[in-house]
Parts: structure tokens; sequence; C-alpha cells
């Protein structure tokens, strides 16, 4: 899944707000003050998540890439297959343009074929609330500069 919008906000400023979300999320997993979080390549840290049916599942995750103010990628390992989450953010005319994309992968053949089929399900939604996400990262990020 691809989604790629365009937002009136600075790539340092989304970049930043990314990198406190992402430090508030491994806070929350590991118990430790996110201001004291250093958000790196390579980070590990294990997490709950919640799957396409609403089952809880403890994931591995790893930060395997972070360019300050292009990119960051995230992969979270769970029992039945790796998602990666990646985030590429590019000056625009006005703001920047973000392109969120995810991707699951398995070497179960059984488990692949059912996750694209609940993703053709899903597909409409999950899109529309990253969108949604990225757009509240954005008004928050303006309503922060605004004070």
């Amino acid at each position: 899944m691809v989604v790629e919008t365009s937002l009136d906000v600075s790539p340092e400023d989304f970049f930043s707000v990314l990198v406190q979300s992402v430090a508030q999320e491994i806070g929350a997993a590991t118990g430790k003050d996110p201001e004291h979080v250093r958000v790196r390549s390579g980070l590990k840290f294990k997490r709950e998540l919640r799957n396409y049916g609403g089952n809880a599942v403890e994931v591995k995750a790893e930060i395997v890439e972070l360019t300050p103010q292009q990119a960051m990628t995230i992969a979270y390992r769970a029992p039945d297959g790796k998602t990666t989450i990646s985030y590429q953010i590019e000056q625009a005319d006005q703001g920047s343009r973000v392109r969120y994309s995810e991707s699951y992968s398995n070497a179960s053949t059984f488990n692949a074929l059912n996750h694209k089929i609940l993703q053709l399900f899903f597909q409409f939604s999950a899109k529309r609330r990253v969108r949604q996400r990225l757009n509240e990262m954005a008004r928050y990020i303006n309503a922060r500069v605004e004070q």
C-alpha cells in the first residue's frame, strides 16, 4: 500500500514530529521516558500491535533506515510475517511531499495469500486512515508553529 500526499509543513518539522512519535511508541513499549529515547538506525524494541482481525500480537520492531529530513523505515516482525513501513519526505514548492508505504512479506504461501485477500477488503479504509494521520500531524505542526 502506498499513500502520497502534499503537506503544508517543512520536511524538517515533519521529520521532527515523526521521530517524536516513534520515541513515544518506543517509550510506551519499553517503559522508558520518550525524552530519553535516542531514535537511530538499528534500534530494536518489542511492542504489541493489533492485526487485521483485531487480535493483539507481540512484534519485534527495528528502525531499518533513518535519514534526517528524508526517510524513515521501520520493520515489524511478527510470528506470521514482516510488515515494513516507510516514510519518504521531499521538499515541495509549498511544504513537503510525503510518501508512506507499507508492505508485508511472509515465507508461508498461505499466509501471504491470506494477507493479500484481507488487504483487498481493508485497503481503502487503511489508506484513508493513513491520510488522516498525516494530515493530523501537519495540523499539529502548524498549531505548534503558530504558538
